[in-house]
């Protein structure tokens, strides 16, 4: 399944014009932009399971196990600049999640994007005295994991030793 912070960073991207190096996923080795200009981190804080559950398959190669959760990821989105364009363009990030771009991804990806976040929080004031300009927004996406393996038969199965003490 799709990795949803690496899709909501290429529809960013694309609907902003933002070059790709000005839009960062979270704890990733990245250096923050010497020059003025707006540039955007998106994380993961915080994810919810919404449903779990396994079955078995039978298929070519045997008798699979497939596991399958779904996910409600809260995504934060920070928009940064040192002048004022972090202000005037926070917008188009809304505008991105709103597009067609987005749509076409959420449907190839299985992806379902909250309908609308409530507010941009202005966090300027953690800069202290640099007064980089900082607005947070946060939202949540639904996205599926899933898992398949080959199950283990009992005359192949190298799990654990039964061990009985007397």
């Amino acid at each position: 399944m799709a990795d949803p912070l690496k899709v909501l960073r290429t529809v960013i991207v694309t609907e902003t014009g933002l070059a790709d190096d000005r839009v960062l996923l979270y704890n990733t080795k990245w250096n923050l932009p010497q020059d003025d200009g707006m540039f955007i981190v998106l994380s993961i804080v915080g994810s919810q399971v919404i449903a779990t559950g396994k079955q078995h398959v039978h298929d070519a190669q045997g008798l699979l196990e497939v596991q399958e959760t779904i996910l409600s990821d809260e995504i934060a989105v920070d928009v940064f600049s040192k002048a004022y364009e972090a202000r005037d363009r926070r917008h188009e990030v809304i505008w991105a999640l709103n597009s067609d771009t987005m749509q076409r991804a959420c449907e190839v990806d299985a992806l379902k994007v909250s309908d609308f976040p409530t507010d941009f929080r202005d966090l300027s004031f953690l800069e202290a005295n640099a007064r980089i300009n900082r607005y947070h927004l946060t939202f949540r996406v639904s996205h599926l994991e899933r898992r398949e393996k080959l199950v283990e038969y009992y005359s192949t199965y190298s799990g654990y030793d039964l061990r009985i003490e007397p």
